[in-house]
């Protein structure tokens, strides 16, 4: 990504599974990692951005680690939470999309 670059952050891709075919909406899963990693880009000062995707029965996963500043303990209690005002406006957002 050329943010990273301009930073100097290194970025790590790993796909830890075989070749798989799942579907998905593409452009909500292409919003997802997008923003998850730009945020990452974002708070990251120095270091390296590593996003790893893997396939599990009938899963994926996306896990994204960073050096950066990372996210308060109250800020991580609070994420998943849908009365977070964080979390209601993102989910109108994505109603707004068709995707919510």
């Amino acid at each position: 990504m050329a943010a990273a670059e301009r930073k100097g952050l290194g970025m790590v891709f790993n796909f830890n599974a075989p070749s798989f075919h799942a579907k998905l909406d593409r452009r909500f899963v292409e919003m997802i990692v997008n923003n998850v990693v730009s945020n990452s880009i974002k708070y990251t000062e120095k270091g390296r951005i590593t996003v790893t995707c893997g396939h599990v029965a009938n899963q994926i996963s996306l896990e994204v680690t960073d050096t950066g500043v990372g996210m308060s303990k109250e800020f991580q209690s609070k994420m998943f939470d849908p009365s977070s005002r964080k979390v209601r406006v993102t989910i109108a957002f994505l109603k707004g999309l068709d995707l919510g």
